[in-house]
């Protein structure tokens, strides 16, 4: 829980603009704190239009894309999974798992889902699905707007 508190830390506060590739969704990422107090952190995910590109998870002083990126459909819902090897400030052979969902209305895109890290840099995609001996370290929720034609 440790390395994904230091990789997380480095998260405050980002704006940027959407590019013609992709779509910025803005959020937060969050956490319990040793004390036992819950923690929020600003984020923003950029998400490829169309699945075709690279997922990048942003903070106010770096960003960081994805080693993989893959979804599944389960239940009549999407579930993505965006895996980052070797957070910055995470001991060597940390990965870090964002699994989630999203939920699409006219108006906005709700990205959201649960956060899992791992220690080794060698793992399956099967591994990543089931998340078997991985740790739950948090959560995430990212939107963005959907744009009216």
């Amino acid at each position: 829980m440790t390395v994904l508190m230091i990789f997380i830390s480095l998260f405050f506060s980002f704006h940027s603009q959407a590019s013609l590739s992709s779509v910025e969704a803005s959020g937060k990422v969050f956490y319990t704190m040793p004390d036992q107090s819950l923690v929020f952190r600003d984020v923003v995910l950029s998400v490829p239009m169309r699945g075709q590109g690279d997922v990048v998870l942003k903070w106010s002083t770096g960003e960081q894309v994805a080693d993989s990126f893959f979804y599944r459909k389960q239940n009549g819902r999407t579930v993505f999974y965006v895996v980052f090897k070797n957070p910055p400030q995470a001991p060597q052979g940390t990965v870090l798992v964002l699994k989630g969902t999203y939920t699409r209305g006219s108006n906005l895109a709700l990205y959201y889902g649960d956060m899992f890290t791992k220690s080794g840099n060698k793992f399956s995609q099967n591994e990543v699905v089931s998340l078997n001996k991985w740790s739950y370290t948090g959560g995430f929720y990212f939107k963005a707007d959907v744009p009216q034609e």
